[in-house]
């Protein structure tokens, strides 16, 4: 069992032998897909399990349908506070532009220790990126025992850098509408 400081429950610990390297990780309970128009200027959170000590070599994103001429996404991770809430930031890994389809990567070098994370995306238009629904979450159910699983949230927040200061004072908790933003593992 993998224990979360500040966490009275414990996850079950999966293991992720060599071949995950060169995998991804992203929210382990996503079992379904759909695409989906983001909201300009608002920041998205994606809780994601690191099941061990792990260095990652790209973020990514993939976009379904062009946001506007020259429109771009922020990528970045954030701390996750005992409360589930996301915390401090950790990185601001840049933009990558949103005005064209497929899969925008960023390459990175961080190492991550295991345990709860948000990777974070804000834009400046309104892409139609790649979501995740269904599942089990940590962050609950929709309705009791049935409806789409919480992979994050969102809060209203101005385009641009990413702010280390409490940039979720308030999340809403979204059930089917939190971009999947992935890590791809180092090989």
């Amino acid at each position: 069992m993998l224990q979360y400081p500040g966490v009275t429950k414990s996850i079950p610990y999966v293991t992720f032998q060599k071949c995950y390297i060169g995998g991804y990780i992203s929210s382990p309970w996503t079992t379904a897909s759909n695409y989906r128009a983001i909201t300009a200027n608002r920041l998205y959170g994606r809780l994601i399990v690191v099941p061990k000590t792990m260095a990652f070599d790209q973020i990514l994103i993939n976009v379904q349908a062009a946001g506007g001429a020259g429109t771009a996404a922020r990528l970045g991770l954030y701390k996750c506070l005992s409360t589930l809430l996301p915390g401090a930031l950790v990185t601001d890994y840049g933009t990558v532009a949103v005005d064209s389809t497929g899969t925008k990567t960023i390459t990175i070098t961080p190492t991550l220790t295991r345990g709860l994370h948000y990777l974070a995306l804000v834009s400046d238009g309104t892409p139609t990126l790649y979501c995740g629904e269904g599942g089990v979450s940590p962050l609950g159910l929709a309705t009791a025992l049935s409806g789409d699983s919480a992979h994050g949230g969102y809060a209203a927040f101005t385009y641009g850098v990413l702010s280390g200061a409490d940039p979720f004072p308030t999340m809403t908790l979204a059930y089917n509408t939190i971009p999947v933003i992935a890590l791809r593992v180092a090989s």
